[in-house]
């Protein structure tokens, strides 16, 4: 089923449920509309394609109903309500995220299938709501930049998160790395206005605001992230090391090996062998059987 055969099928359901009558004939108390229907093609790392859709109604309204009736045509669909706008919804699936792990403008439907009256794509994510995050707010503001090519007066910078993520996956490990790269970067767009991708267009422009708003105290910053991402490792490599050996007993005996012409126990994995800890960098046990 294509995007606007799906799209008009959610019209029609919702209308015939929330502006019908009851099984006796008789008018519905609340009768609810349907504002606005979005609906974007997503496909699976297989080439499978799925849908996801958000819709905006004129009252609040239970989505079991609409689940029931598009059950009957043989779809199956996962509904949440966790975003706490329509605009968030239609942020999150037509701008790339802020992160080097979010997703990309390969990933995102650029013509989504839009109800009849509702606003373009441009103008939706630009017309932001009052209360939404300023995470939000600055990354459509990056993006905007990025497509209209008008720099905003507001703070489009990335968060310290989001900023310690892109040093680490670019590597830049100093200052100079870092100014380096916002450099050349922009030295690229002004010999290729198209040399990069929208999501790395607004990952530049995002470093370059938060790096020129923290300038200060930047290389504390740059040294922060990159001591963040090796903690784990550095971590691991100060702990003491635990050495876990196995020792297979025998009912009434030890079981004996030699080692260096001595007796000692022998080192097994089985599960119903005595565990024995043994703390240090042992990499050999020379138990002497007295």
């Amino acid at each position: 089923m294509p995007k606007s055969g799906f799209g008009d099928l959610l019209s029609r359901i919702f209308n015939s449920i929330f502006t019908g009558v009851l099984p006796d004939g008789s008018q519905r108390i609340r009768h609810n509309r349907l504002l606005k229907v979005a609906v974007f093609e997503e496909k699976h790392t297989s080439g499978e394609i799925h849908y996801h859709f958000i819709m905006l109604a004129d009252d609040t309204w239970c989505f079991v109903p609409l689940v029931r009736a598009l059950w009957a045509e043989k779809i199956c669909v996962d509904m949440s309500s966790s975003h706490d706008y329509y605009w968030t919804s239609f942020v999150y699936l037509t701008v790339p995220g802020a992160g080097p792990g979010d997703k990309t403008e390969a990933d995102l439907d650029a013509s989504p299938w839009l109800s009849t009256g509702h606003p373009s794509v441009k103008d939706m994510i630009a017309d932001i709501p009052r209360g939404a995050r300023a995470v939000d707010k600055e990354r459509i503001r990056r993006f905007l930049q990025v497509q209209t090519g008008v720099q905003s007066a507001a703070n489009v910078a990335l968060t310290d998160k989001d900023f310690a993520a892109h040093v680490v996956s670019k590597g830049l490990n100093s200052v100079l790395a870092l100014q380096a790269w916002v450099g050349s970067s922009r030295v690229q767009l002004c010999q290729n206005p198209q040399a990069l991708s929208q999501a790395d267009h607004m990952t530049l422009i995002g470093v370059e605001a938060y790096m020129y708003k923290h300038q200060a105290d930047i290389s504390r910053r740059v040294q922060f992230a990159l001591d963040a991402a090796g903690a784990p490792e550095l971590f691991a490599l100060k702990m003491p090391v635990r050495g876990t050996w196995l020792c297979k007993l025998r009912p009434r005996s030890r079981v004996c090996a030699r080692v260096n012409g001595k007796p000692s126990l022998t080192i097994c994995s089985l599960n119903s062998c005595r565990r024995i800890q043994l703390m240090g960098c042992l990499m050999r046990s020379q138990l002497l059987m007295r």
